[in-house]
């Protein structure tokens, strides 16, 4: 996830040095698969700016070092604890669009596929800015 917001920050001419040392403090998560969300945080923290409008996003999704987002596994009730959670809006993996769609979509949650961090940071500037039109949506 560093990496990844790392590349993006310098690609935007922007300097990476405040998440060069950057802890992130996981706690009982485990595996890759918050590595996107992780990416998003240090980006948030190193431009100061607030990524999401005030709106409650969740998401998920593996990272690459060259900043594509990944599948997962247990889409389903991650999407459900994103709801219960208090989330509206859900960034999940495009590769798991699949499974999406055959699980039950918790009532209120819109799920946004993305392929890259830099297609999440698109999105999230769709949701700050209530472009919602704009969003992508999972296909069969």
């Amino acid at each position: 996830a560093k990496q990844a917001a790392s590349s993006f920050l310098k690609s935007e001419g922007l300097s990476a040095k405040q998440i060069e040392g950057a802890k992130i403090n996981s706690g009982p998560i485990g595996g890759p698969s918050a590595g996107m969300v992780f990416a998003l945080g240090l980006i948030e923290k190193a431009t100061g700016e607030n990524l999401t409008g005030g709106k409650n996003v969740a998401g998920t999704g593996t990272l690459s070092d060259s900043g594509q987002v990944g599948a997962i596994g247990g889409i389903s009730s991650k999407m459900i604890a994103a709801r219960r959670d208090g989330a509206s809006f859900f960034l999940a993996p495009e590769a798991n669009c699949a499974q999406v769609l055959s699980s039950p979509v918790p009532s209120g949650l819109r799920v946004i596929p993305v392929s890259s961090l830099l297609g999440a940071l698109s999105a999230l500037k769709d949701i700050s800015s209530g472009r919602l039109s704009l969003l992508p949506y999972c296909k069969a």
